[in-house]
């Protein structure tokens, strides 16, 4: 009696040390959310959104809801979830110099969920998100992208228990499916992994994880048929997408670490973990997924998800609790070690890189739209019959409550882009005649102001041949580069021409 007296006050007093243990691991994620978000908060207060960002917040300002997701958003190739995201800053009235706010917003949670819920040692959780992806690239810059690693968070944290709570789960993955064609492919990539590993299980093992991935079959289908028909593809559709700028193994290297060799050493340190862990389908089904992908439609940020998913997949598949290695386990010890080594030593360069990335936001312009923007409503030119030339020219449009430029000839006057051939503009920009038409144009109706986007040499040669061949020339320019890793990526300026005669 004694003695099982002394088991139950062991148990009762280990009760108040857990409790203590969990609430110190909820106040340590707290505070290191707290010093994430106060990075994170100050670079997007100061960064100037780019065209692509305003592209989005623009279709929401100037479309109905349903004009927007039966309509326009095949003519952009995006399904709908980051539209309805930003649908009630929008539409309460949030400045558009605030947008940052948003993805910022999203990436702190993301930042908390891997710091209270990730089952890394300390060292590689608190590196996690202070990585150049975690920490920018889908953190500050607004786009869709930023919710997929708080999606990959919140299933990774459900993932072991995903047959208990299939509803959330499923729930998670209709969110994955709908917030980019990226996540869709993820998704769909997890979900084969399921279903191959059902039809691979041996006799006898539960009739439930079956049926778990026949219902996570349907799921995606269901998703599948919902996408095809909000983005089937319209008349007129102008395809942008273009070939990858790098062969698929250059699209790895510089998603791990830039540096040949450490990238091969830490991939295939991976596949043998995952596949010791039995979590390599998992892996490779929705990797070789994202690589066709990119065969299609690819931007450098793109490759950020390649590592996006390996965190997903080595998040799930790390041994906690009563899975941890056993001391006995000399095989998987050595996995293991080997693998956090180097995965430290990747992480070690992705905040590198987020650290330039941030230093660079904040020293330089990400776009010349902000600036320009403030200099036309200073100067009463946006009623001044302005004229544009370049898609680009569109990041000042936010700016303003109203379509600014004249020639801009959007459905309902909206001061979207709109991808189509029924806007002049953008069949002119990819037809082999769209430098002499446009100069035509430019000749025929002779605006008094024309702003100008330059992103690339072509654009650059463009604003050359106007200078060279009509009586404009430069009032002003407004400078922009978007970065990538700290370095320079893409121009973004705007030049303001007035005509002289």
């Amino acid at each position: 009696m004694e003695n099982r007296m002394k088991g139950k006050e062991a148990v009762s007093g280990n009760k108040p040390l857990k409790f203590l243990s969990i609430h110190r691991q909820a106040v340590v994620a707290l505070t290191a959310a707290l010093l994430y978000a106060i990075l994170v908060f100050y670079t997007a207060r100061f960064h100037e959104p780019w065209f692509d960002e305003a592209q989005s917040w623009l279709m929401v300002r100037d479309l109905n809801l349903w004009n927007l997701l039966a309509h326009h958003l095949r003519y952009e190739g995006h399904p709908s979830l980051w539209y309805l995201v930003l649908w009630l800053p929008v539409h309460m009235g949030l400045p558009y110099q605030w947008l940052p706010l948003i993805p910022a917003a999203i990436a702190v949670l993301t930042a908390w969920l891997v710091f209270r819920y990730a089952p890394f040692p300390p060292f590689i959780t608190w590196m996690i998100p202070f990585g150049y992806y975690f920490v920018y690239q889908y953190a500050v810059i607004a786009r869709s992208y930023v919710l997929i690693p708080l999606i990959l968070s919140a299933l990774a944290i459900l993932y072991k228990k995903r047959l208990q709570r299939p509803v959330l789960f499923f729930v998670l993955i209709t969110l994955l499916a709908h917030v980019s064609l990226h996540g869709t492919v993820i998704a769909a990539g997890l979900g084969l992994a399921e279903f191959v590993n059902a039809i691979w299980w041996p006799e006898g093992a539960p009739a439930r994880h079956r049926r778990f991935s026949h219902w996570f079959f349907l799921v995606l289908a269901i998703n599948a048929l919902l996408l095809a028909v909000q983005l089937s593809f319209p008349d007129g559709l102008i395809y942008m997408g273009g070939n990858p700028e790098k062969s698929p193994f250059q699209i790895v290297n510089h998603s791990m670490t830039g540096i040949w060799g450490f990238s091969l050493v830490f991939w295939l340190l991976i596949v043998l973990w995952l596949f010791h862990r039995k979590a390599v389908l998992l892996y490779l089904f929705p990797f070789v997924g994202l690589l066709r992908l990119f065969s299609g439609v690819y931007k450098v940020w793109h490759g950020g998800l390649l590592f996006v998913l390996l965190i997903f997949v080595l998040w799930i598949s790390y041994p906690t609790g009563e899975e941890k290695i056993s001391v006995t386990d000399k095989v998987g010890r050595r996995y293991r070690t080997a693998f956090l080594v180097v995965f430290g030593c990747t992480l070690s360069i992705h905040i590198i890189w987020g650290i330039r990335a941030i230093r660079y936001d904040l020293k330089n312009s990400y776009s010349g739209s902000q600036s320009c923007a403030n200099a036309l409503k200073s100067a009463g030119l946006d009623s001044a019959g302005l004229y544009m030339i370049g898609y680009n020219t569109m990041g000042v449009q936010p700016y303003f409550d109203r379509n600014i430029f004249i020639n801009n000839p959007t459905p309902g006057n909206g001061a979207f882009w709109f991808w189509s051939t029924a806007n002049p503009l953008v069949r002119n920009m990819v037809t082999p005649a769209r430098f002499r038409t446009t100069l035509d144009k430019l000749k025929a109706e002779k605006p008094r102001y024309a702003l100008v986007g330059v992103y690339d040499s072509e654009s650059q040669a463009f604003l050359n041949r106007i200078l060279a061949e009509t009586p404009y020339r430069v009032n002003r320019s407004f400078r922009g580069s978007t970065g990538w890793k700290g370095d320079p990526y893409e121009r973004d300026d705007l030049f303001l021409l007035r005509r002289v005669e």
